[in-house]
């Protein structure tokens, strides 16, 4: 374990190493804010921040090699699940915090002072909460109830901050791979550190004064200069004030990520031979410089060329009536006009203020001021086409031509901007995906995906023979969290299986891409036109057709996706058409079969006949049963009439 003396000379030996550069830094940055006649510097650095950082990028999570064929489908919807929940988890947390201010300031930080830095920061919230347990004796019994205070992790945050130029440095290398430690500059009052690292900070000094205005010494603040350095080597995080012996706070690999540090590769646009950042502004801080002068020295013949004149006192009331005429008017000014004329004409009698020398020179600085903006805009790769100037003689195509020139430069910077803000992302998705819990990553991705048990319990009803619900029976089909979090916990699932993007598109490609897709639309459908006839007509033809279809498709690079689709319909189709036939019956079996229909025939009008004279059978039964039972009712419903009258006639002779 190294001593904190140890790591307080790295920083002192880098803090030193850099100090021409930070000072250098400090005066770009004080040029950009000047108030100055022609300040060129905030002028091209808002034009090239506009171009760069105008876009807001969103995080975009594809499944890796999603077209391959390889894989079952439950393993590629997990995949795709898998991709969904933490795109929609990443996109929700960089909308807790402003992620186009935080970009904006680190490219910034990269065209002035020659390195940007964004870094991330993960804040989970400690949520201390007080519980009743049962106190246990220790014979078994329960003696009463104690109360103690149980933690567990409440919201999670994942932030990306840019750093100042003055508050970070890192290991001196000539690639960045090989940079073992950096460091991170934080500037605390008492309360501050207090706060942060307790008891261990009581006897920190705050050695730093931070004087916001040095003639009130009310303003003055007395701070602490704390140092946060990442050690690669041994992963751990220290943090320690300039001038104390003893560490604030010490850490063991406190995020888990793959490489350790809490950023990516700093952005820088002008490439040394190391890391070292060089400001932008270096390259034409000279030619600037004379800007200013020519634009001073302009400034200053302007205000010094006069519209005055000198001219004879006995001819004022001539003059000022000429001075006070309006156009086309004629003035009569009497016997004076003789001497006037005699003298030389108005002309003679009017001595100008001499500006013809001023003038001449204010056209020379002109042109000079010109040629310095051209020279300062080929060197900072601005064109004509990029600042909206343009000749209105030229044509759209030329225009476009130049801009396509004019912005190659541009777009090798807005790629490299692309680029350090998708591996940003890349760290997001990596903490996310590792600290978020699954109730987090459950509520801020707003999927409804089954439990494990869940799905078992669905699965086993469903063989028992049970049905499911509806709803249900959908949710049984979706892989369950918990290997929804098995690919997004492990690295190599993750990077295997995920592929972290950012939304942004290159400069001036927008227009370009949609005509070459509209382009490759029609070039497919014309040829698959003509095809498709042609080869059901000729299908010994289908693979110099389909050789003829992909040699111009592969002609866009946007092709991929469908070249592989044709490839498997252009299968399909020669599988269809060159699987075997069924041979054509003979003659005699054709005989044979229409005498077999025929027997079938005769077989079946037999059956059905047989089955009408059971029908008629069944009914004559039926009826025959109808009438037995109607004659035994008839038969009972007599005898009864006949006992009816014995009984009557019985009693007419007992009375008789």
């Amino acid at each position: 374990m190294k001593s904190v003396a140890y790591y307080q000379k790295l920083v002192e030996r880098a803090w030193n190493k850099s100090e021409k550069w930070r000072k250098e830094a400090k005066d770009v940055w004080k040029t950009y804010n000047d108030e100055r006649r022609f300040n060129v510097l905030y002028s091209n650095t808002e034009l090239l921040l506009g171009a760069l950082a105008g876009n807001s990028p969103k995080p975009v999570i594809r499944v890796r090699f999603a077209k391959q064929n390889g894989g079952t489908d439950p393993e590629k919807n997990l995949s795709r699940v898998a991709a969904e929940a933490a795109e929609r988890a990443i996109v929700y947390n960089n909308d807790q915090f402003d992620l186009r201010q935080e970009t904006h300031a680190a490219v910034l930080e990269a065209l002035l002072s020659g390195r940007g830095v964004l870094r991330v920061s993960y804040e989970p919230q400690i949520v201390r909460q007080t519980v009743s347990r049962p106190l246990i004796a220790p014979s078994g019994a329960t003696v009463g109830e104690t109360e103690e205070t149980v933690e567990h992790i409440g919201e999670q945050k994942v932030t990306l901050q840019s750093v100042a130029f003055d508050a970070f440095l890192c290991a001196d290398a000539q690639r960045w791979e090989e940079v073992w430690w950096v460091a991170f500059r934080h500037l605390m009052d008492k309360e501050e550190l207090k706060e942060k690292f307790g008891s261990a900070a009581e006897n920190a000094p705050l050695a730093y004064r931070e004087e916001n205005d040095p003639q009130d010494k009310r303003c003055v603040r007395e701070l602490a200069e704390v140092w946060e350095l990442w050690d690669k080597r041994e992963r751990t995080v220290v943090f320690f004030v300039k001038d104390y012996s003893k560490p604030l706070s010490r850490e063991e690999d406190p995020y888990g990520l793959a490489g350790f540090f809490p950023l990516v590769r700093p952005l820088q646009f002008v490439q040394g031979r190391d890391l070292s950042p060089v400001p932008e502004y270096r390259l034409y801080r000279k030619t600037a410089l004379e800007l200013t002068r020519i634009a001073k020295r302009m400034d200053d013949l302007v205000t010094n060329i006069r519209a005055n004149a000198l001219y004879a006192g006995e001819f004022k009331d001539e003059l000022e009536a000429l001075n006070n005429a309006e156009d086309n008017t004629a003035i009569p000014v009497g016997a004076s006009f003789g001497e006037i004329a005699a003298k030389g004409g108005l002309a003679a009698l009017v001595a100008e203020y001499p500006n013809q020398g001023k003038t001449q020179v204010l056209s020379v600085l002109e042109q000079r001021k010109q040629s310095t903006l051209s020279e300062i805009y080929e060197i900072t790769g601005i064109a004509d086409i990029l600042r909206g100037a343009s000749d209105p003689a030229e044509t759209a195509q030329a225009q476009r031509i130049k801009g396509q020139f004019g912005s190659i430069r541009l777009k090798a910077r807005q790629q490299a901007v692309q680029y350090f803000i998708r591996d940003a992302f890349r760290l997001c998705a990596e903490l996310v995906c590792e600290h978020f819990t699954l109730e987090n990553l459950r509520r801020v991705s707003g999927l409804v995906l089954p439990t494990r048990a869940q799905k078992e319990e669905g699965l086993s009803a469903r063989q028992m023979g049970r049905p499911l619900p509806g709803p249900v029976a959908q949710l049984v089909q979706k892989p369950a969290w918990e290997d929804v979090l098995g690919v997004l916990r492990t690295d190599r699932l993750r990077a295997c299986t995920l592929e972290v993007e950012s939304s942004s598109t290159a400069f001036d490609e927008t227009q370009e891409d949609k005509e070459a897709r509209l382009t490759l639309f029609k070039t497919t459908s014309d040829l698959l036109n003509a095809a498709l006839p042609f080869m059901q007509a000729n299908p010994e033809f289908i693979d110099a057709v389909k050789a003829n279809v992909l040699f111009a498709v592969d002609a866009f690079p946007q092709s991929r996706v469908l070249k592989e689709a044709y490839e498997n319909a252009f299968a399909a189709w020669e599988a269809r058409v060159k699987a075997p036939k069924p041979a054509q019956p003979t003659p005699e079996q054709m005989l044979a079969q229409a005498e077999q229909l025929k027997a079938q025939a005769e077989i079946m009008t037999a059956q059905a006949r047989a089955a009408e004279a059971q029908v008629k059978l069944a009914q004559a039964g039926e009826k025959i049963k109808l009438d037995r039972a109607k004659l035994i009712k008839d038969t009972q419903k007599d005898a009864a009439e006949l006992a009816l009258k014995r009984q009557e006639t019985a009693i007419d002779a007992l009375k008789g």
